[in-house]
């Protein structure tokens, strides 16, 4: 109490002083009606400024969940995507041939942890053994594939990123489907290399390049990235460096591919002898 009335004799001029005011611009508002006007337009400004701030703020604390909606939602519109394009049907002479079946499906997971400047960098994901994630399942994104699970705990899976010396995919020129080996040489994590490309093939720079299918890993048409360069590789062969579109270092949300017909295909492959 008594510090509270040392205040008060401390700031007594400021605060009458300040009493004053107020009461002026009460007299001022309540007996001007252009005053008022002023005073009840220019708090309305101020109100919604105020207003829109503290929905932009909120709006910044939902972001978290706004992502993982949108992250949910891309892998439904994937796994319908798939559906829908498993259901198209051929005809042969006067037959139609129905479904073949649903090739792949997705399941939304968050990076929990990620390295892109070594060597052989890998990335864990919020998604384990309990959801069905298992070793050698791929990881895509919207905008490129990610990596290959490498092995699994019971909420949590290790994966093979793409920036990994030992990486290795099938892709493909989209204009001319002629394809080759993509690998990262350890350098840019921006990009990759794809080699084994014939040199009679006609590239230009901006081509673009994506999955081939021919690894039970992802599916086909999967963008990758755009041709920048390319170069004689030896031989009769071409190396192209292509400019990924997916930058690892915003990498937050992927979807875990799970491949209806890797083992089949993987028990044929298994069944031809080695030469």
């Amino acid at each position: 109490m008594g510090n509270l009335l040392r205040f008060f004799l401390k700031y007594q001029v400021f605060l009458l002083f300040l009493l004053l005011e107020v009461l002026s611009v009460v007299l001022l508002v309540n007996n001007s009606y252009f005053q008022r006007a002023k005073v009840v337009r220019y708090t309305s400004d101020m109100a919604s400024v105020i207003n829109g701030h503290i929905t932009s703020f909120t709006q910044y604390l939902h972001l978290k969940e706004v992502n993982t909606s949108l992250a949910e939602e891309n892998a439904r519109l994937k796994n319908k995507l798939d559906w829908y394009l498993s259901k198209d049907t051929t005809i042969r002479g006067n037959r139609i041939d129905s479904t073949r079946g649903l090739n792949y499906s997705y399941l939304k997971a968050e990076v929990i942890n990620n390295s892109i400047n070594k060597q052989h960098n890998y990335l864990v994901i919020d998604k384990g053994q309990v959801d069905g994630i298992k070793p050698e399942m791929g990881i895509v994104t919207s905008d490129g594939i990610v990596g290959v699970v490498l092995s699994t705990s019971k909420n949590y899976a290790n994966v093979v990123s793409m920036l990994n010396q030992n990486f290795r995919a099938s892709a493909r020129l989209k204009h001319s489907e002629y394809f080759g080996s993509l690998a990262w040489d350890g350098k840019d994590y921006r990009y990759m290399n794809l080699s084994d490309i014939p040199q009679h093939v006609k590239i230009k720079v901006g081509d673009t390049v994506e999955t081939s299918g021919y690894s039970s890993l992802f599916p086909p048409g999967v963008f990758i990235g755009l041709v920048e360069s390319y170069k004689v590789q030896g031989g009769n062969f071409l190396q192209l460096r292509v400019r990924l579109k997916i930058d690892f270092k915003k990498l937050r949300y992927v979807d875990v591919v799970t491949s209806y017909r890797k083992e089949e295909i993987q028990k044929l492959e298994s069944a031809v002898p080695n030469e």
